[in-house]
């Protein structure tokens, strides 16, 4: 379902529906490599400061995994999966997500926030330029929000 390239020429792919992340050398072996308790894994992203990341549904979490079954979570949402995942050059990771169709930017720190309510119910890719430009892919219905009180 995903695939991340590490920084040793090894590769990461995430199965599916069974959740599990496998680590595929240059030499071709595979090995497990992080086996979260979630359903899906819909996208994965290396970090070479901060590790792989891991987006899953049925719970909408994102790990952090730094190493053989080392993954923790580094963001649990209130949304049903995070659906893309992306980094920005200044090196902060970029979610997508569904039901709601919310775009977040989180620093390496884990400071999150959201840039962007698509108004759809998926943000379903995310591409970044060298210079910083972020595109988001959103698709599905439009969601219908109850109107904010200002301030």
């Amino acid at each position: 379902r995903a695939l991340a390239a590490g920084d040793r020429g090894d590769m990461f792919l995430a199965t599916f529906p069974t959740g599990g992340v496998y680590r595929l050398t240059a030499t071709g072996s595979a090995e497990p490599w992080f086996d979260p308790e979630d359903r899906y894994i819909w996208a994965l992203v290396f970090d070479p400061l901060s590790g792989l990341y891991v987006a899953t549904g049925d719970r909408g979490i994102i790990y952090r995994v730094t190493g053989k079954s080392e993954g923790k979570p580094f963001f649990d949402s209130t949304e049903t999966h995070i659906t893309a995942l992306a980094l920005d050059p200044s090196g902060n990771l970029l979610a997508g997500t569904a039901t709601g169709g919310l775009l977040y930017r989180f620093t390496p720190d884990g400071k999150g926030k959201v840039l962007l309510e698509s108004g759809l119910s998926e943000i379903s890719a995310i591409a970044v330029t060298p210079s910083g430009i972020i595109y988001a892919a959103a698709i599905g219905e439009e969601q219908i929000q109850a109107p904010r009180k200002p301030g």
